[in-house]
């Protein structure tokens, strides 16, 4: 009995100690009054194509901004779209390169890198001169990839959804290219790949040999293992690309399985003995496909206008050869439609306003939400012939 006693103490004692471990462990990952920089689009939508952020700062709260980050030994602050700028908003921990004044009250420009992600336990303004908007501080919390990948990438997937997603298998994961532009797809396990067949991958580089990239690369030694929502896989190039040997993945899920929240791609250089690391969520922005078209007339419509046509080409549209989808019409007759409207783009004698409108209608047909494979093969098949 003593001896019962003295080991359930003990368990009892390393737990505690664990746990106290922990705490402090998270506490050494909290930043007290980061300031924070913001714009309306999130971090992955405000950065070019190779996750840098340029920014020109005149405002006086942002001059400000530049010179607390400039007495940092790494120059850092804090990056939140305007509706994340909250208590327990989330934002990006960015580092920001060389800063030239161009006069010693600003302006002042630099570019901006996204190290980390965090969440806002407090907030606070600071006035830092008269009738100006004042400088946002925020206490933070940074997080690691198993804290997000506790959280839907989706708030409000919960309530749409009466059957939530249990696996990754059977889904394709895509960046703002869309479908067939390096994208994730995991029909099986052992049959994962990534797709490079939509004709913007043209726009990546050959291979290092000037062959194509292509069309599809299987992952090697892939696994996923649903408690941890984590996929493992290797990429190898043969001839190299971009000097890179192989790519070694780590693909973290949110808990709805809507995005790949962490996570790194890690290249292995030929005959350089160095990696290069991308990270998802920082560099690489990647959120699952839906699906098919919406169910409303009127949502296709709104589409539409989002994408820039106007209201009276989308009118002679709906009259006209180049008709829109709905998705109350059998799969047959939507792919009537999109036929037609590929003949309509193709058709020289057409005027050149119906034909770039007709275009327009493929390619947003062909993007999620109101993604139709077909629409994205007759979009192709009309890159190719122009």
């Amino acid at each position: 009995p003593l001896q019962c006693i003295y080991s359930d103490k003990l368990l009892r004692g390393t737990f505690l100690a664990t746990v106290a471990m922990a705490r402090i462990a998270r506490r050494s990952l909290r930043l007290q009054d980061l300031p924070l920089f913001s714009l309306r689009n999130p971090w992955h939508e405000a950065t070019d194509g190779h996750g840098k952020l340029p920014l020109n700062l005149f405002e006086p709260r942002y001059v400000e901004l530049a010179r607390r980050a400039e007495k940092g030994s790494r120059r850092q602050f804090g990056y939140t779209d305007v509706s994340q700028r909250c208590k327990h908003g989330q934002g990006m921990l960015v580092e920001a390169g060389e800063l030239r004044w161009l006069s010693p009250e600003g302006p002042v420009q630099l570019v901006a890198s996204g190290t980390r992600r965090f969440r806002i336990l407090s907030l606070r303004s600071e006035k830092v001169q008269e009738d100006a908007p004042p400088l946002s501080l925020a206490n933070v919390q940074l997080l690691a990839d198993r804290d997000l990948a506790r959280l839907p990438a989706n708030r409000t997937s919960s309530l749409q959804s009466d059957s939530p997603l249990r696996t990754i298998l059977g889904q394709v994961y895509v960046q703002a290219g869309g479908w067939g532009f390096a994208s994730y797809h995991f029909e099986e396990e052992d049959g994962a790949y990534i797709s490079y067949e939509s004709g913007l991958s043209k726009t990546f580089p050959p291979l290092d040999d000037g062959s194509q990239v292509p069309a599809k690369k299987f992952f090697e030694d892939a696994e996923y293992d649903e408690k941890s929502r984590t996929f493992r896989g290797r990429i190898t190039w043969n001839p190299t690309w971009q000097g890179a040997t192989s790519w070694e993945y780590e693909m973290v899920f949110s808990s709805d399985l809507a995005a790949i929240v962490g996570g790194t791609v890690r290249w292995n250089m030929h005959g350089q003995g160095t990696e290069k690391e991308s990270r998802f969520g920082v560099d690489l922005y990647y959120t699952r496909m839906s699906s098919g078209v919406e169910s409303t007339e009127s949502a296709v419509r709104e589409a539409l206008l989002e994408s820039g046509l106007a209201p009276s080409a989308i009118a002679a549209l709906a009259t006209s050869s180049a008709i829109l989808p709905s998705a109350k019409r059998s799969t047959m007759q939507q792919r009537k439609q999109i036929q037609h409207a590929l003949r309509a783009a193709a058709k020289e004698s057409n005027s050149e306003a119906f034909r770039l409108a007709a275009i327009n209608v493929l390619a947003k047909l062909s993007s999620p939400p109101f993604f139709l494979e077909a629409a994205e093969a007759a979009l192709h098949d009309i890159l190719l012939c122009n």
